[in-house]
């Protein structure tokens, strides 16, 4: 038995050593969304992008290459050609009813009217709306990893007002302890305090809960070895600091959009334009070029060939119309995605102004609710109040203080949130 005492105190001991000896790490918002931003699997989808951009271009640069065909035919007709004409001392050929032919049909480019050109400018065009709508999905990706942090920093300010009450309480009951034994109050008074101590520690363990998961979450996307023991400072952003002027990246995505409806329209243009291309063809068959020869000969032909399309019943003209009309649709999204963030920006700072006020206001409640508690102690040990009514004026000065800590972070948190509202995010968290 004692043995086994002693080697459970020295792991104890072991185990206190080894903790003690883990230093606690602090971090920052910035760093957290720096070392997110650089885990984040989307990242990858940009050098996708781009290589599927270059082979688009040279798919399109090929159009300029010489195109090679290789066609066979074998065919059966009921009837040939025929000279029924006699003429002494001359018999016409027959030409046989079965004809076989293979052909290797060469095309070269001259002349496109400019299409090449311009679907190599729409390629650009949608490679650059690719990319921004990568660059949109990071800032919302910022953003979510702000709104987890604040969350944790909520639960930890909700932990230290409890763990605070708790300790409040824990000396107060050691002292209606005595008071007990020696028969000045009733068990039922220092069983009231042990309930309210019970209730704050299950409130606690709620939020340590909370807060861990919500640490879990940050450390899973930022690849940074967070865990409950490590601290998250608390960013401090004045108000002044703010810039109203609307930087989100979806109103670069809307220009591009247009560059690209834009380009669409130019290329559609270019699908009327003439086009020029040199042709060849070098066959072996039979009846060759000579149809009168009944034997496989060789054959070759070359030239240019000239196409323009007379008349397509307004489809061209149809089709630009449809690429300006979705301009127009897309023009009245960006004015309404602008109001609707001019509205949110000017919301989000009368928050702001409102949580300062609280800020303010709560200061001077903690400072009178303090000394309300102070003699409400002071008449529970003197025997004047009961336990329920010391209970109810500590749960009162716990949630001023509560309140001050929440309003705190509400404040920041808004003052970032606006930020993200306007595009306007610290410069650490564009990398």
């Amino acid at each position: 038995m004692m043995k086994k005492t002693f080697f459970s105190v020295m792991l104890i001991l072991l185990v206190s050593a080894i903790n003690a000896q883990i230093p606690i790490r602090h971090y920052t918002l910035e760093t957290i969304i720096d070392s997110a931003l650089k885990h984040y699997a989307i990242n990858g989808q940009a050098a996708i992008q781009q290589q599927i951009f270059e082979l688009q271009s040279s798919k399109i640069n090929n159009g300029w290459k010489p195109q090679l065909m290789l066609n066979g035919q074998a065919s059966y007709q009921s009837d040939v050609t025929r000279v029924e004409i006699p003429i002494p001392g001359f018999d016409s050929p027959e030409i046989a009813k079965d004809w076989y032919k293979l052909n290797l049909d060469i095309t070269q480019q001259i002349y496109d009217g400019g299409i090449t050109a311009e679907r190599k400018k729409a390629e650009e065009a949608s490679l650059a709306v690719s990319l921004k709508n990568i660059d949109q999905k990071r800032y919302h990706f910022r953003e979510q990893i702000h709104n987890i942090y604040f969350q944790a920093l909520l639960y930890e300010q909700q932990i230290n007002v409890q763990q605070s009450a708790v300790n409040s309480l824990e000396k107060l009951i050691n002292e209606m302890q005595s008071a007990y034994e020696a028969g000045m109050i009733l068990q039922s008074e220092l069983n009231t305090l042990k309930v309210e101590k019970l209730k704050l520690l299950q409130q606690k363990t709620t939020s340590e809960a909370g807060r861990k998961s919500a640490l879990a979450i940050l450390a899973t996307h930022s690849g940074l070895p967070i865990s409950a023991d490590d601290s998250l400072l608390v960013p401090n952003q004045n108000i002044r600091e703010l810039k109203l002027v609307n930087q989100r990246p979806e109103l670069e995505l809307f220009t591009l959009q247009q560059k690209q409806l834009q380009q669409q329209e130019s290329l559609s243009k270019t699908t009327r334009n003439p086009v020029i291309q040199a042709f060849g063809q070098a066959g072996y068959g039979r009846p060759g070029f000579n149809m009168l020869e009944d034997d496989f000969t060789p054959y070759a032909i070359a030239g240019i060939r000239f196409q323009y399309r007379l008349y397509d019943w307004k489809s061209n003209q149809k089709e630009r119309k449809i690429i300006q009309l979705n301009a127009q649709n897309l023009d009245l999204a960006k004015q309404d995605f602008e109001q609707n963030i001019t509205a949110a920006a000017k919301a989000k700072l009368e928050e702001i102004i409102q949580y300062e006020v609280l800020l303010a206001q709560s200061r001077e409640i903690i400072r009178m609710q303090k000394e309300i508690l102070l003699t409400a102690e002071n008449q529970l040990k003197n025997g004047t109040i009961t336990t329920a009514t010391y209970v109810t004026e500590l749960e009162k000065y716990n949630q001023s203080l509560l309140n001050q800590g929440i309003n705190k972070l509400q404040l920041q948190f808004a003052i970032n949130s606006l930020n993200f509202i306007t595009g306007n995010i610290h410069p650490n968290e564009q990398k």
